[in-house]
This record gives structure tokens, sequence and C-alpha cells, in this order.
């Protein structure tokens, strides 16, 4: 991506803290990645991005796209064209993930969950996309859902189905029927109404043999990724096999239900070796003729989609040039010549709405952030979170292959002690750039994976412009900053991206506080850390620090906040009582911090009036590792009635399983509360734990 992001941070503080954009506008776009060449023919891949599992149909003379995008919300990006090598956004099925907290990033996230492998169908005058949620970790069954809408910019309808179909396809039936083709290694057809907004069958297996490699049965290389087509009075699905490195197959039959054979479409890997061409679906021209859309992953930078043509052999759609993709091809023969057009990347936020190359990480707080409060700005306000990984209203964009480049010019002179304003590349590990405030003077800071790597003291301007660069060569990310906006100087060390999952790097623009405790609350001090196996029966880590408070403010009434996956319960009382009750033990009816009751299966812990010795001496001996915090130096036992013990998971660490992508994001953040505040901190920083 190429362009400058201008935010200017407000001149009074936001009070809760998270990554934040408070103000901002994208200047005029520059070119990005496109494949027409402009003499009729283009080069592949058609978009250098991340559009994973593409699904894709033609509605009259238009085509249109669907992928994946996981947890980032707005969710199922879908892209249109003319000519099936020019793309431009035309909007999302899903506007935001309404069953389930943790997509507000409250009592944990949904990293990775969201929309999977999306399919696309047109009917009767509607658009169809479909979808699964997957689901791990003890977490319960995945669901599928179907997105219902007239047009597709929406609005959209959605059906959550208590089933689980992975990796959905569907298929309306020349009789009336409706049809989902899914499952991972053995293959499922499932009957739906004819509305599509229920299951009307049980699911028929119409396969379940594994590949040893692309020519051979007998290993343990499964199909999933199904897309089905009823052409010529014969079912056909395409599915992929083999994983990164895999190939295309195509299975099949006379009949829905099977029996189905197969045959090997396509199997290369030469264009980025050795990860192989595999998933995507099939569309038919006007004129007769049939293409392919089928992705090859790229490591950080992401799954990107090629366009192949579709040469049918003995009824089979034998895809590219004798199964390999030749690269570059004579466009598809659509009967016109279209603009060159791409994705969009830079923004001046003079609209009334989002631009749509822009997503959230998890669902934003669409009352802390407007495009009407300053023309032609974008301002994000600020909210509590631990760190970015937590942090609600993080605004991202795709990076681009093979490179991208940011710019951010920040107005700095509203920054207050404990803000931190800057830009960076949004994935685990992420990195950034910022100016931090602390003691009235400013900072340039550069943090890679949370930690600083280096600082340039007394930052006396109230400008500065940071840069971003992301490379596709050794999956590098640098950082520059400039005081002037001409010279650049380069600041920190590479970010190594990572590729642990199935979503690309995203630029981020994010604003966060630094893990401090408010001025209100300095003198309470760290007494110790959880003892491991406290820690695992409530689900967190080790590292998470305890904390003791005194004062009145410490006793204020702050509510109940889930923390994780809500095995874990925290709730603070009226007169500073904390309560810690895990589901896996039982709830303590004595109101003793030393008492237990197993009748019921559960476990309370109870921190009430800490001033009885016997309660302080239990507590140090068993809930608190205290080799680094003696009883005597932890002033346990000077504590008062009106003491408070908690778990502040905003002081803690608690790694999500998998690594979302990376992206851009802007950061501003307070460490100054009041009591109020402080409520918030403690209710949103335990649950975002």
């Amino acid at each position: 991506m190429y362009g400058i992001i201008r935010a200017v941070m407000k001149k009074y503080l936001y009070v809760l803290i998270a990554w934040m954009l408070p103000l901002c506008s994208i200047h005029a776009q520059a070119p990005v990645w496109n494949p027409d060449n402009g003499n009729g023919t283009f080069t592949n891949p058609i978009m250098w991005g991340d559009w994973p599992d593409p699904d894709v149909i033609r509605v009259g003379d238009d085509f249109y796209f669907v992928s994946t995008s996981m947890h980032y919300v707005p969710g199922c990006p879908i892209a249109t064209s003319k000519d099936l090598v020019n793309w431009k956004m035309a909007g999302y099925a899903v506007d935001r993930y309404d069953e389930d907290a943790r997509y507000d990033l409250k009592g944990g996230d949904r990293y990775l969950r969201g929309s999977w492998a999306a399919t696309i169908r047109h009917h009767n005058g509607k658009f169809y996309v479909g979808f699964c949620t997957p689901s791990w970790e003890g977490e319960g069954p995945g669901h599928f859902s179907i997105c219902i809408a007239d047009d597709v910019k929406g609005p959209w309808e959605r059906t959550i189905f208590p089933e689980y179909l992975y990796d959905p396809g569907l298929l309306f039936d020349d009789d009336g029927k409706v049809y989902v083709f899914h499952g991972q290694g053995t293959l499922y057809v499932t009957e739906l109404a004819s509305d599509a907004k229920s299951v009307k069958g049980e699911k028929v297996k119409i396969w379940d043999k594994r590949f040893k490699n692309a020519h051979e049965f007998g290993g343990g290389y499964g199909m999933e990724g199904a897309h089905a087509y009823k052409i010529n009075g014969k079912y056909y699905l395409t599915c992929p096999a083999g994983g990164t490195e895999g190939w295309q197959i195509c299975l099949r039959s006379d009949n829905i239900y099977g029996p189905y054979e197969h045959k090997l479409i396509m199997n290369d890997s030469g264009s980025y070796p050795p990860n192989g061409l595999h998933q995507g679906g099939m569309v038919q021209l006007k004129n007769g003729d049939w293409w392919f859309i089928i992705m090859q992953d790229r490591g950080p930078i992401g799954r990107v989609p090629h366009l192949v043509p579709v040469k049918w052999v003995d009824g089979w759609p034998m895809l590219g040039s004798g199964g390999k993709d030749i690269i570059t091809y004579p466009k598809p023969e659509v009967g016109k010549t279209y603009p060159f057009a791409s994705p969009a990347t830079t923004d001046e936020f003079n609209t009334s709405s989002l631009g749509l190359q822009w997503q959230w990480n998890h669902n934003p707080d669409n009352s802390r952030w407007s495009l009407k409060e300053r023309k032609g700005h974008m301002r994000l306000k600020a909210s509590y979170a631990e760190s970015l990984k937590t942090a609600r209203n993080t605004l991202t964009q795709r990076v681009q292959g093979p490179s991208s480049e940011a710019t951010v010019e920040l107005d700095v002179s509203g920054l207050k002690d404990g803000n931190v304003a800057g830009f960076g590349v949004f994935e685990f590990p992420y990195a950034y750039v910022a100016v931090e405030q602390t003691n009235g003077e400013k900072k340039i800071v550069m943090c890679n994976d949370g930690q600083t790597i280096e600082t340039i003291d007394r930052f006396e301007g109230n400008k500065i412009w940071i840069r971003a660069r992301v490379m596709d060569v050794g999956f590098r990310a640098v950082f520059y900053y400039s005081t002037d906006g001409k010279y650049f100087l380069p600041i920190g060390n590479e970010l190594s991206m990572e590729h642990k999952c199935w979503s690309a790097k995203m630029l981020e623009i994010c604003g966060i506080t630094e893990a401090q405790l408010p001025k209100l609350y300095e003198s309470w001090e760290v007494v110790g850390t959880l003892k491991a196996e406290v820690a695992a029966e409530l689900g967190v880590s080790e590292d998470v620090k305890v904390i003791a408070g005194a004062g009145d403010n410490a006793a204020a009434a702050v509510g109940t906040a889930t923390v994780g996956d809500g095995g874990c319960n925290i709730s603070l009382g009226t007169s500073g009582t904390l309560f810690i009750s895990s589901k896996k033990f039982g709830v303590d009816k004595n109101n003793a911090l030393h008492s237990f009751d197993h009748a019921d299966g559960n476990y309370h812990l109870m921190g009430c009036m800490l001033s009885a010795a016997s309660c302080n001496k239990w507590w140090m001996d068993e809930i608190l590792k205290t080799k680094d915090y003696p009883a005597e130096q932890a002033g346990i036992t000077r504590l008062g009635e009106n003491h408070v013990f908690y778990l502040p998971y905003l002081m803690g660490e608690r790694s999500p399983h998998n690594d979302p992508s990376a992206r851009a994001a802007f950061i501003g953040m307070s460490m100054d509360s009041t009591r109020e505040d402080m409520t918030q901190a403690v209710l949103e920083g335990v649950a975002f734990g």
C-alpha cells in the first residue's frame, strides 16, 4: 500500500485506553499491484494480498468474488469485476459478529474464528453467501451461516445454523432443491430448506478417500473446500488436498449422492515453490468459456488468488495449461476492454461511511469513532486495553505484495502524560513506532513484540511522520521516522513477520496506553505472582501479577467481569471484597479466604476483609509464589478492612492460541484516571485477559 495517513491527536485526554486513531486522513491513492498488462494479457496473481479461499460467480456482466476474513470486521469481503482481471471492493456479507461477546474483545477474543471458506451463489434475484465458523480447544462445535441479500452491497440477512458445515459449497439444483457440500477429509452433502435458512435432512457421506500424494490414494491428505456445480447433467465438485503445498482435485458423478470418480486438475507450485495452487471456484463467461480462480499461499503476505483458464478434456475441467499455471495469459473474452482497477488502499476519509478497504480487528465500538466530528478525518476515541492484542477499534487493511509502504503524519501537540500515538504492522508478533509522553516530555519509541527497541528522548516537535515498509523478500518490515516529512531515518530493528496461521499481515493504525496503574492507585503494590497450580486452575499465566491496594477507592463497587472462556469469574463487592470463582471447583459458602466447599463441584477463592492474620497467611502460603515477595515486604499484615486483593489481568500476559494476521494501526493512551475509570479498567482489563 502506498499513501499517506494523517493523524492529529485531540487536545483533551481520552480516559479509556485503546489502540486509537484520533483523527486522520489518507491522501491521494498511488498505484498498487495490478495484473493487467495493458496489451490484452494479464499476469498472476490477480490481487497480491490476502484474499484466501476464493469463490466466484457471474451475474449478468458482473463477476463477484468472496473471500475468508476470519475475525476481521466487517466480514466476508466481496469484490467485483467486469473482466475477472481488474477488481474493486463491492461490500461485505457480515456487518459484525453479535453471537459471542468475545468478538467485542470482552472475556477473551475470537482470533481466527469469524468467517471461513465462504461460498457465493445467485439464485432467483438474490445473493447467497455461506461460511463456517470453526471452534476448537474445548469451545464446543462451530456453526454454519447463510447471508442473503437482494444487492451485493447489502443489507444482508444472516442466519446462524446450529449445524457445523465445514468449508461449505452451495448448490441450487435444477429441481429447486438446495444443497451444501461440506467436510474436511470426509466430504458430505446436506440438503437445506428451499429458502436456504435451515437444514432439511441428515448429512450424507459422499467421499472418504485420502491421498498419499497428488496421484495416489492411501496417505493422510483428505479433501476440503468443496465448491459444487451442475454442468450438462453431471455434478462436479472441485476440492483441494495436500495443504499449503497441495493440488486441486475434481469429483464427478451422475447422482448428487455419488458414487464419485476423481481427476487431478491442477498440480503446480512453480510460481512460488513449494506452495501449490489449491482451493477456489470456477465461473462461466457469457461466451461459454470457463475460468477458475485458485489461491496460493505466499507466507505472511497472505493467500493470493490466481486466474487460470479451464479447458474441458473428456468432460473434466483441466486448469491452466496441462494442469500448470503459465502465469501470463490472454485476458478473458468479455466483449469489452475495461480500465485498470484495484481494491482501494489510500483514503481521504471525506465520505460519511468508512472506505471498504478498512476492517477492524474484531467488532468495533461504534460509539468511539467518527468520520463526522472533523470533516476529512477519522477520529477514534480510546478505551482501556492491555495491549494491541486486546484493543478494540484497531483499524486495519491488507498488506500489499510484493512490497507495501505507508506513511503517517501525526500531530502530537495534544499528548498528555501516559499517551502514546503511532503506526505499525499488526501480526503476532507486532511492531510500531510511536511518540510517548511521560512527565511532560515526549520521546520517540520503536516497539517490537512488546519490547522497546530504541528510544529517542526529548522530542520537542508537534508533528512526526512515521513510515512502515513491508517486503515479501525475507518477510521483513522496517520502520522510519521524519520530523519534516521529507527526510526519513531508520529506527529500531526489523520485524520478522511470521506465518503461524492462515491469515496475512495487516497495516495498523493504533493507539495504546502503557500497563501502569493510574496515579490514584500509585500506593498499590505487586505482592507476588500466582502459584503454578492456582494459575492452572484459573486458566491464566503464572506471570499474572497480584496487586494489593488500600483506601476507599479500592473498596468501590465495581461489579463483575468474566475471564477467558467463562471458566473464571471475578467480582469486587462494595466493601472491597474480591470473589474469584472457577467452575472447576466449588462455591465457598463460608465467606472466608481459606474455606473450600466441593459439594457442587466448583471452587471459590474469596478475599474478604483481609485484616485477619489467618487469611493473610493462607493467601501468602497457598495462592502466591512469594519467593521474591516475602510477607514482611509485601505489606500483607498491615492491610486494613477496606484493602482488597485482585488479579489484574490487564497487568498480565495471556497469549492467544493462534496468531492473527498483520495489518496497519494507530496508537493513543492515557494513564490518568478517576475511581469510575479504574472501575472500568478493572472490569475490562480482567475481561480482556
